[in-house]
């Protein structure tokens, strides 16, 4: 090997004497010849406004003067015989610039024999003296599919005129021996000095199907069935440009580990991505530190702590923390981007975190946060242990992966997240929001003391000294109208069917339709009396088994008849497929009342949340009944103040008439009158409630406490103390308290209710009979003003209503 004196480009001496395809498998014969590159500048010169015109000549005139360059060159011997001419051809298509700056050769077509190329060039293709390529180190079977392929486009672009997009292949992976470092490498062939020779009439590119393509574009079979090697040749050169790519390629990579790999927050994914940055920013002794700052809706998890692999160990955490405001990590956080510290050592006022770092080994840095719609949710560090190691040009390589690394932490928060809300599924249920962080805080420490092998008990979820709000809206009379609703339903049932069992008798005397009469008539004799709870069920089982088989003959033998049974059929309700209509009607205006009451309690609570985060509960049944706990237990942040309570009365009090007053303006528009009942339950005591885990709900904690729940369940039905009058009416609001201070209490409230006009002036005080384990309850009750003309605004605004409870309290 020797060089060129003119512009230092490699000169192969040895060429081998003959073409080299054989040697590797490709299978179609290339040669090289200048004849295409001679061709293209013979057109160049003859224009007169290129600059070049009078060099080019010059150069062809020398060329020209050497036969043997100007036909294909089997022997290559002629290469080194004629090695100053040929260079002198070359260097028109790859200047001696490119040869100093670029990764750049001269290559015979498909064939690893460099001719012509630069030091950078033959190193990298790992050229021997005679100009061959070293091809120990690549995969030969892939190697030839791809070339194969690419020929295959070559001859569809140069032969047929037919267009392929070149796919991204012969990417190499190479290894910097002076620093250890890995670098990418994309090629680029130029083949534009290359053409195809035809040794025989190919196919016509009708008669050819190139769909195949879009399954396998490496089908070598397909390739050479339809291009055969003894239609097609190869004669010119390729131009082999190799192009950095290291920095797109490590972004590529990195994208693959931070997006598609598991959590950054896995000690193998920090290692790994450690690797890759390193061959990044050029650093081999690099090092990365990841500290996911892991909370559910505020609260900091430990287990983020156990994933810590920030620079500080994790001994050291409490030392962080105690010196973090003074610590460069402050400002970066502060700062809200990237923080570059160039030496560490030279910082004047270093804080014991930043000599933690020094002990580290850590001389310069870059601390990255991460946010999350402003809120903080990790920190990713870069160090080095030279000082200077990172500047402006290394801020500029991390912003085009800070997004990604940005996008790692999201998901890393968001599978947390999703972990401890399967946590609190798995163990709870669905929770309301203001007490889900009593859950989440559970969840968190089970998550946080579990291990691989063993998993953490869940703690208690208890909430201490709660007051209660306790409201029911009822149907009045719901169990009979629903009964009375179904006794008339089925005794149309019955007669309907008996009216076409009569009929059918005329013209069928078939004694067991006589017998299915009687027996309808047997149940209807009964029905018009009364209906018992089993009356429903065993008609029903009845008609099934009996009359509706019946009903089947009649229908296939008498045509007339199948019309009426197929209109006795077409009235049946189709879900319950009997006679439904009454009951129908009763369920339609039960839920037209359960949905307006259901609709104004969903409003009020979120007014009421906004005043005061509490837990709410609510059940529908023939009706709405509604728990609310508040209390300082239930808060996260913020002070309970007792006067809220008095707020929540009044608001409860407030919304009561509300609904009843909405549910009254229903009344025309149901097909079954209902008339509500509205009961509060003022109760005084404190007591705590416990999530009971087997049943997934609240429930009152103690024994003593449960004399609440005992209350709620009985006083629904119960009656005026001597009297067969129920405590609950129809267009009133009924209290029971058991305290004076109680019945003072609201007494003020429908004072204010009463300023409003929307209660009656009268206040009836009444005794409510002794339950069981239930003594000494009273019970204060007000009429509701149902005039259309009253609808005197109550201001919802939490101000306002302070004013009110403070007023009212006057």
């Amino acid at each position: 090997m020797e060089k060129n004196s003119e512009n230092g480009s490699p000169v192969n001496q040895d060429l081998p004497e003959f073409g080299f395809h054989n040697q590797f498998g490709f299978p179609y014969k290339t040669t090289l010849s200048f004849v295409p590159l001679i061709e293209k500048l013979e057109e160049t010169a003859s224009d007169p406004s290129v600059p070049e015109a009078s060099l080019i000549q010059e150069v062809l005139k020398t060329v020209k003067a050497i036969p043997q360059l100007l036909q294909p060159i089997e022997d290559l011997s002629l290469l080194k015989k004629y090695r100053k001419e040929v260079n002198l051809l070359l260097s028109l298509v790859v200047p001696s610039t490119m040869i100093e700056t670029s990764v750049v050769g001269i290559i015979i077509p498909f064939q690893p024999v460099t001719i012509y190329g630069s030091k950078r060039f033959k190193e990298l293709c790992h050229v021997n003296e005679e100009g061959v390529w070293n091809l120990q180190n690549i995969n030969p079977a892939k190697n030839i599919s791809e070339l194969i392929a690419l020929c295959g486009i070559a001859i569809l672009s140069k032969y047929y005129g037919y267009f392929i997009e070149r796919p991204g292949i012969l990417k190499s992976r190479e290894l910097d021996k002076a620093t250890g470092m890995i670098s990418f490498f994309q090629p680029e062939v130029n083949g534009s000095f290359a053409r195809v020779v035809t040794k025989k009439t190919p196919k016509k590119l009708s008669e050819i199907d190139l769909r195949p393509l879009k399954d396998d574009f490496f089908d070598t079979e397909f390739w050479l069935r339809n291009f055969p090697p003894d239609t097609f040749e190869i004669e010119g050169f390729a131009i082999y440009r190799m192009f950095d790519i290291t920095d797109r390629e490590l972004i590529t990579q990195l994208e693959y580990t931070l997006l598609q790999s598991g959590s950054i927050i896995m000690p193998e994914i920090v290692q790994d991505i450690e690797e890759k940055m390193r061959i990044y920013f050029r650093l081999p002794q690099m090092k990365i530190g990841v500290a996911p700052m892991l909370n559910y809706r505020g609260q900091l998890s430990k287990s983020g702590m156990d994933k810590w692999n920030c620079f500080i160990p994790r001994d050291k955490q409490q030392m962080m923390f105690r010196n973090f405001e003074k610590s460069i990590y402050s400002k970066a956080f502060e700062g809200g981007k990237p923080y570059l510290v160039e030496d560490i050592a030279a910082l004047p006022d270093r804080s014991p975190v930043e000599d933690e770092l020094l002990n580290q080994g850590i001389r310069t840095i870059i601390i990255v946060p991460v946010f999350q719609k402003r809120e903080l949710i990790g920190a990713f560090e870069i160090g080095e242990a030279e000082p200077n190691s990172f500047n402006f040009i290394s801020l500029l390589k991390l912003n085009e992966i800070i997004p990604l690394i940005s996008i790692s932490f999201q998901r890393a928060a968001k599978d947390f997240d999703m972990q401890v809300q399967a946590t609190i599924k798995e163990n709870f249920t669905s929770i309301h929001p203001a007490v889900e962080w009593k859950f989440a805080q559970a969840a968190l420490d089970k998550i946080s003391q579990s291990t691989d092998d063993e998993e953490a008990e869940i703690g208690p979820i208890e909430f201490n000294d709660v007051m209660p709000i306790y409201g029911q809206i009822d149907i009045r009379g719901s169990s009979d109208t629903r009964n009375e609703a179904i006794r008339l339903d089925m005794i149309d049932y019955l007669i309907a069917a008996k009216k076409i069992l009569d009929e059918a008798q005329k013209d069928l005397p078939l004694v067991i339709l006589d017998e299915l009469s009687f027996r309808i008539d047997k149940y209807l004799g009964k029905l018009y009396q009364a209906m018992d709870s089993g009356d429903e069920t065993g008609i029903l089982e009845f008609m099934r088994t009996e009359v509706e088989p019946a009903l089947k003959i009649i229908s296939e033998q008498n045509p007339v008849l199948k019309t009426s049974v197929d209109n006795f059929h077409a009235s049946l309700d189709s879900d319950h497929e009997h006679y439904h209509m009454r009951r129908k009607n009763f369920e339609d205006s039960l839920t037209m009342i359960n949905e307006v009451v259901a609709r104004v309690l969903d409003e009020e609570e979120d007014y009421t949340q906004e005043l005061l985060p509490h837990y709410f509960e609510k059940y529908k049944t023939d009706g709405v009944e509604y728990n609310l706990y508040i209390g300082q237990s239930i808060l996260q942040h913020g002070t309970f103040d007792p006067i809220l309570l008095r707020s929540f009365r009044l608001w409860q009090l407030i919304t009561m008439v509300k609904i009843a007053r909405e549910t009254h303006r229903l009344i025309p528009y149901m097909s079954t009158p209902l008339d509500t009942t509205q009961l509060i339950l003022c109760y005084s005591n404190p007591f705590s409630i416990m999530f009971r885990m087997d049943e997934k709900r609240f429930d009152v904690a103690g024994a003593y406490n449960i004399r609440y729940e005992i209350v709620k369940k009985r006083i629904d039905k119960s009656h005026v103390k001597d009297t067969e009058e129920r405590v609950t009416q129809p267009h009133k609001i009924a209290v029971i308290y058991t305290q004076d201070k109680e019945a003072k209490e609201y007494e003020r409230y429908f004072e204010y209710l009463q300023s409003k006009k929307l209660i009656s002036e009268e206040i009836e005080y009444l005794e409510v009979e002794d339950l069981q384990g239930l003594h000494g309850l009273r019970a204060m009750r007000i009429a509701i003003n149902y005039d259309p003309m009253i609808d005197a605004p109550l201001n919802y605004d939490e101000e306002e209503l302070w004013k009110q409870v403070k007023d009212v309290m006057v």
